[in-house]
């Protein structure tokens, strides 16, 4: 499913989701503001964050711990994706030859109450 990248997004993504013959039990939302989208219409369809449904975002944005459950999420290194990003730009620049390869940044899974036990439905 296509989108943006917005809580409202979330919203109706998750809506979509819901009506779903077999809804999912788990969300991974590409940013924590939809994943935040996707909490609030769970909790308006009385579905368990956390033990029914599982949502994880990426990024960690501030709004992880504010929202409840507070968001499971992906912390990664963005000023380091940043660094390394222009690094390339400059290096491709400089040498329209310049050999496309893969860098792989360490990210960081913080577990919070968005995820947990699974209740079989």
């Amino acid at each position: 499913m296509f989108s943006d990248f917005s809580q409202q997004d979330g919203q109706a993504d998750t809506e979509k989701l819901l009506a779903l013959p077999n809804p999912p039990n788990g969300i991974f939302a590409v940013n924590d503001r939809k994943a935040v989208g996707a909490i609030q219409t769970l909790k308006r369809a009385q579905l368990a964050v956390g033990k029914s449904v599982g949502v994880i975002g990426f990024t960690n944005d501030p709004i992880a711990t504010i929202i409840e459950p507070n968001l499971t999420t992906i912390e990664e290194p963005a000023f380091e994706i940043g660094r390394q990003s222009c690094r390339l730009l400059i290096k491709h620049i400089k040498n329209r030859s310049f050999e496309a390869h893969e860098i792989v940044l360490p990210c960081t899974l913080i577990e919070r109450d968005s995820v947990g036990s699974y209740e079989a439905e």
